[in-house]
């Protein structure tokens, strides 16, 4: 059976603190170094996380600034070529429209010389016309004595207008 003998209990409990001690130097505090290692290392790279996050703030910020500029520049730059499209536009146009006029105005020079023309020569056609037409009547005509002496008073300028005196 078990015998519960004071020497054997006391055997028992030294054995059981040198164990402790042992482990403690053999086991516990390498374990404990391990440990504050790793915690000094975990603080680190999350100090250093911390760090890349803030820098990767400030590089954010810098590039939004960044790109607010460039949009900005961008609409600044839109405009002056709108303005610019604009002006050209519009001085394009008095050209065109310069052009146009002088175009036109030339065109009716033309047109107007050439009315001038035609109403000249149609002028001088009917001239001719009527001085055909006329001839032809008084040779054809009864009167021809009349006639003859119509024109010789024509032709005189005598203004007196009595036929046959």
């Amino acid at each position: 059976m078990l015998s519960f003998d004071l020497s054997n209990i006391i055997m028992i409990v030294i054995n059981l603190i040198v164990l402790v001690v042992i482990m403690r130097f053999v086991a516990v505090k390498p374990i404990r170094n391990i440990i504050k290692k790793r915690e000094e290392l975990i603080n680190g790279q999350i100090n250093d996380a911390e760090t890349s996050k803030a820098n990767a703030a400030a590089l954010e910020a810098e590039w939004n600034n960044k790109l607010k500029d460039v949009d900005e520049e961008s609409a600044r730059l839109m405009d002056k070529a709108k303005t610019d499209a604009e002006t050209e536009y519009g001085r394009l146009m008095d050209n065109a429209r310069a052009e146009a006029e002088h175009i036109v105005d030339k065109a009716r020079k033309a047109m107007d010389d050439e009315h001038t023309r035609i109403m000249e020569s149609a002028q001088s056609e009917i001239a001719g016309l009527a001085i055909d037409i006329t001839k032809k009547v008084l040779e054809t005509s009864d009167l021809k004595g009349i006639n003859d002496s119509l024109y010789e008073k024509f032709l005189t300028g005598d203004e007196d207008g009595s036929v046959g005196n």
